[in-house]
C-alpha cells in the first residue's frame, strides 16, 4: 500500500500540473486476492487528504468485478436480466398483447411522420426503417438463441441445447438444427424456449449457420423485414 500511495501522490501532482481534476467521490479501489485468509480491512488510500472508498464489488464496463474474481454477482445480474427479458417476451407473446403494442407503435409512427389515420403500416415502417412489434420480438428472440449458442449466457442455458447431429451420425438435412424438447401438449409447445428454438431451426441456412455477430445481425434484420408485419 505504501507504493500505491506514492503512485497516487505522483498522479495527483501530474493532474495539478496539467490542470485536471479527479472526482474522489467517484474514485474507488479494490484489493483483489483469491486467498481466503487475506483481509483488506486495514488498507487505506488517499488522494491529497481525501480518503478513497474501498469496495468489494464494482461495475466496470458492464461487468461486476469482485475482490475474489468469482464473478458470482455478475452471473446473478446476468440471470436476472435474462429472466426479465424472458418475462417480457412471455407477457408480450399473445396476439392480444402484441396487438396492443402494435397499436401504440402505429400511433407513434403517425405522429412522427404526420400521417393520416388510414396510412398503411407497411408504408410507415418502410419510411422509418423500423421493425413492427412482432418482427422485433422475433429479432430479439433469435439473437437470444444465438447468444446461447455462442456460449455467452450462463451454462445452464447452453447445456440444454442439443443438435440433431448428436443423435444421428449420418448426414441429414436438419443435422445442424436444434433438437426440440419432447413436449406432448400444445400448451407446453407455447413455451418461449421451445418456440425460440423452433423459429431458429426454420431460419434460412446462411443465417442459422452464421457464426459472426455483425453478419448474423445484418442477415437476421433483413430476414425480419420479409416477415408478416402483424
Amino acid at each position: 500500500m505504501i507504493k500505491m500511495q506514492e503512485d497516487l501522490r505522483c498522479l495527483y501532482k501530474w493532474l495539478c500540473v496539467n490542470r485536471l481534476q479527479l472526482n474522489v467521490n467517484k474514485t474507488k479501489f479494490m484489493v483483489i486476492s483469491r486467498a481466503a485468509n487475506v483481509s483488506s480491512d486495514n488498507y487505506s488510500l488517499k488522494i491529497k487528504d481525501e480518503v478513497i472508498e474501498k469496495v468489494r464489488i464494482i461495475k466496470y464496463l458492464g461487468i461486476y468485478i469482485d475482490d475474489k474474481l468469482k464473478f458470482e454477482e455478475h452471473i446473478d445480474y446476468t440471470v436476472a436480466k435474462i429472466r426479465k427479458k424472458i418475462g417480457l417476451m412471455k407477457r408480450s407473446s399473445s396476439d392480444t398483447q402484441i396487438d396492443k403494442l402494435q397499436k401504440m407503435q402505429n400511433r407513434a409512427m403517425r405522429f412522427i411522420l404526420n400521417k393520416r389515420y388510414d396510412t398503411p403500416i407497411q408504408e410507415m415502417i418502410a419510411e422509418l426503417n423500423w421493425l413492427s412489434v412482432k418482427q422485433q420480438i422475433f429479432y430479439h428472440a433469435m439473437k437470444f438463441v444465438f447468444n446461447i449458442k455462442q456460449g455467452r449466457l450462463p451454462d445452464y442455458l447452453s447445456d440444454i441445447l442439443r443438435y440433431n447431429s448428436e443423435t444421428h451420425s449420418y448426414l441429414l438435412r436438419g443435422n445442424n438444427s436444434f433438437r426440440l424438447p419432447l413436449y406432448k401438449t400444445e400448451i407446453d409447445k407455447k413455451n418461449i424456449f421451445y418456440k425460440g428454438l423452433k423459429c431458429y431451426n426454420e431460419l434460412p441456412a446462411q443465417i442459422k449457420n452464421c457464426e459472426n455477430d455483425v453478419t448474423f445481425k445484418r442477415l437476421l434484420l433483413d430476414h425480419c423485414r420479409t416477415l408478416d408485419i402483424r
